[in-house]
């Protein structure tokens, strides 16, 4: 992010705007489809101020669109939560997005980025179950400026059986491993995301995966083959770049 977008008055004067609030509140009930149409239609300044505007409990536009979306297909599995759906809000993202800033890389309580948000929204709802959502995490997850960047959570208020109240503040992918999710793991692992990054009590994804093997026994077997393959691939390159 070049500048804060929260330093231009113009610009934050424009996002508080009843004009705006009233957009930005307006689009997430709105068919998905409709969201990118109406989206497309703005200026830029608009499309800007739109991103920073929050709703009352303090969302950004993105991330409720993201939560929406994921909420309603666990829970009702209407036409909303089909691939075209799913479809249909990548492009209302990618309608969203503006130059001077990275949307998804907005934050909003202890959530540090729209990766985080979608992670957290796709793992806790266990969104591998019903085939939905992939396409809306490979797609932030290639957008976010750091894919490895931690929540900021009060361990002292989070729920008992959050990953943070056992082990610690945690990266996306921590989150994908400590909910024994595969499909999660993968997408973020080859998108970047590092098994190795270590947070404040010194544990890494390998030691949360051995940790949680009893319960995800199939997960564990599949996420040492894939940091595997990914080492050894490592490797390889590593070996290439010192020939040359």
């Amino acid at each position: 992010m070049i500048g804060s977008p929260f330093d231009n008055q113009k610009l934050m004067a424009l996002a508080q705007s009843d004009k705006i609030l009233s957009l930005r509140n307006e689009l997430p009930d709105l068919p998905i489809s409709e969201v990118a149409n109406k989206v497309m239609k703005l200026d830029t300044m608009t499309r800007e101020a739109l991103n920073l505007a929050k709703n009352p409990h303090g969302n950004f536009l993105v991330h409720s669109l993201i939560h929406n979306f994921l909420y309603f297909s666990v829970n009702i599995h209407d036409t909303y939560t089909t691939p075209d759906g799913e479809g249909g809000l990548i492009e209302a993202l990618k309608a969203l997005e503006v130059d001077r800033f990275n949307i998804y890389d907005l934050s909003k309580s202890f959530i540090p980025n729209t990766l985080f948000a979608a992670t957290y929204y796709f793992a806790n709802t266990k969104m591998s179950e019903h085939d939905v959502g992939r396409l809306i995490v490979t797609h932030v997850a290639s957008k976010v400026s750091d894919i490895d960047q931690m929540d900021t959570q009060d361990i002292k208020k989070v729920a008992p059986n959050d990953i943070v109240a056992n082990v610690g503040h945690a990266t996306p992918l921590m989150r994908a491993v400590y909910a024994g999710d595969l499909q999660l793991t993968r997408i973020l692992i080859e998108h970047g995301a590092n098994p190795d990054f270590k947070n404040e009590n010194g544990l890494d994804c390998h030691r949360i995966a051995h940790d949680n093997q009893n319960t995800y026994p199939e997960f564990y077997r599949e996420f040492l083959a894939m940091t595997l393959v990914n080492r050894q691939q490592d490797n390889a390159a590593v070996k290439k770049v010192r020939r040359l």
